[in-house]
């Protein structure tokens, strides 16, 4: 069996996906082809066949040289790219996609990891650091030296509010698990954020057992009352 096939490519390429899909496609394709030094190898390296090599090698290149990466890397599967480069996928479905990506990079794989909504979009929106995200949506003037609102992106029309913030996160969290049986996520009673692993050796029912001895019996939290649902359904020793 070959090996799976993946595109690299930084996070700030994937800057304005919901608005110009197809273009960002492009950027992320010609970025990974730029690594390899003639079209013969890029093709076996990443299964492509080229239209004009000479474009994909010159656009890639140009995009390498830029300065603003922060060294935070979205990789997508080959099979997940031609998916939505070859098919015209609706908002929800390019939010699938980056809510993936953004956990990938978050989490990496077969490990439990911790973030939050507010992080979780930032990686989105193409951003590395929660820092230069703040500043999305405005832009500095020196001459008279503040900040001003500029046309809203479209991932920011997820984040005016972090009610809408945390349904949208939930939202994407949930379709997550239902499209993946490997990844796991749940919210942390008493803590801010949630926990996901990606590639867990356990069926989904064996995760929800050993995630509920962590939560805690007091309280009336709606998820955690879900889970406990669940839990019943799987077992009688709970």
């Amino acid at each position: 069996m070959s090996n799976p096939v993946y595109f690299n490519a930084p996070v700030e390429l994937w800057r304005g996906f919901l608005d110009k899909p197809k273009d960002i496609l492009e950027d992320v394709l010609n970025y990974a082809s730029a690594e390899y030094g003639d079209k013969d190898t890029a093709s076996k390296a990443l299964n492509v066949t080229y239209g004009s090599w000479e474009s994909a090698k010159k656009n890639g290149d140009g995009l390498r040289k830029r300065k603003d990466y922060s060294g935070v890397t979205f990789s997508i599967p080959s099979d997940m790219y031609w998916e939505h480069r070859n098919h015209n996928k609706g908002e929800e479905d390019r939010l699938f996609l980056l809510g993936y990506l953004a956990l990938k990079s978050i989490g990496g794989h077969g490990r439990i990891s911790c973030t939050n909504s507010a992080f979780m979009f930032c990686r989105m929106a193409g951003y590395g650091r929660m820092e230069d995200f703040r500043k999305e949506g405005f832009k500095y003037d020196p001459k008279k030296k503040k900040w001003n609102r500029q046309p809203e992106s479209a991932i920011l029309r997820y984040m005016r509010t972090d009610k809408m913030r945390g349904y949208h996160c939930e939202k994407l969290r949930y379709a997550l698990m239902e499209a993946f049986d490997n990844f796991h996520c749940y919210s942390r009673k008493g803590k801010r954020g949630f926990a996901f692993i990606f590639g867990s050796e356990h069926s989904r029912e064996e995760y929800w057992k050993m995630m509920a001895k962590h939560f805690d019996e007091r309280g009336n939290d709606s998820k955690r009352n879900l889970l406990k649902e669940q839990m019943r359904k799987i077992t009688q020793d709970y």
